[in-house]
């Protein structure tokens, strides 16, 4: 890309990647993808809150319904 130029710049770059990661078994929950690392996911997420106002609503526009995106909490083990 150009340097310098955002990496998603409008909301069809941003749902384009939302549906690639999910094309890939990538984890497209908002706690996956804000994750800060080497991959470009926390670009990902912050362009989401620009252009949609939030996570969830990318989502949506890319498809995905949030409530089935989100990962289960592990069952707590029981003591004794």
């Amino acid at each position: 890309g150009v340097a310098g130029a955002p990496r998603y710049p409008d909301r069809r770059s941003i749902v384009s990647e939302i549906r690639r990661r999910h094309r890939r078994s990538a984890p497209i929950n908002a706690k996956a993808v804000k994750e800060k690392g080497p991959l470009p996911e926390h670009a990902l997420y912050v362009a989401a809150l620009n252009q949609f106002g939030g996570w969830d609503a990318a989502l949506r526009a890319a498809g995905f319904d949030p409530a089935t995106v989100t990962p289960r909490k592990e069952p707590r083990s029981r003591r004794g």
